[in-house]
């Protein structure tokens, strides 16, 4: 799936807590998170510092994506 069909299919509601987290960082590391609309940006923040995400150029990535794959907190991708 490319950025364009993630983004529809996030802002549809039809991704995962996964899926969600997978394109977030993939958003980050390409910058794509900070040149899209505020919510992004926002919500890229919120993952990195609930440790979902990491920043760009980060080398050490642990078992985010075993250890979240359960359960994201709404706040974090509804940005309420």
């Amino acid at each position: 799936m490319n950025y364009i069909d993630s983004i529809i299919a996030y802002e549809s509601g039809e991704l995962d807590d996964l899926e969600t987290i997978e394109l977030f960082q993939k958003l980050i590391d390409s910058g794509l998170a900070w040149q899209l609309q505020g919510h992004y940006g926002r919500t890229a923040h919120a993952l990195i510092d609930a440790g979902y995400c990491y920043p760009i150029n980060t080398v050490i990535r642990s078992n985010v994506i075993d250890a979240v794959a359960t359960d994201i907190p709404a706040q974090l991708t509804t940005g309420e």
